[in-house]
């Protein structure tokens, strides 16, 4: 394996409890996986070392939200549902 992509989406519905899209099924991506891929990011940084390529992905909305990944650790970012909903910001 050459590199990892840390992380893509989840079944939890962190922060959306009282939303309409907490009973639904299938992966969430976007803002509420923020927290989580971030979390997940660190943890994978930590297990690999420094030199393994890393992209970073879930919940990277803005230039800031890109920044934070390098800063934990992503050697690149995704802004795949960034930039399909809104655009880049």
């Amino acid at each position: 394996m050459d590199g990892m992509i840390a992380t893509n989406t989840t079944i939890q519905r962190p922060g959306l409890e009282a939303d309409r899209v907490a009973k639904e099924a299938g992966g969430l991506s976007g803002a509420p996986l923020k927290p989580l891929a971030l979390e997940a990011l660190r943890h994978v940084r930590a297990a690999v070392g420094n030199d393994f390529p890393i992209v970073g992905v879930g919940g990277i909305l803005s230039g800031e939200d890109a920044r934070e990944r390098r800063a934990a650790g992503a050697d690149l970012v995704q802004i795949y549902t960034g930039s399909s909903t809104a655009g880049p910001r």
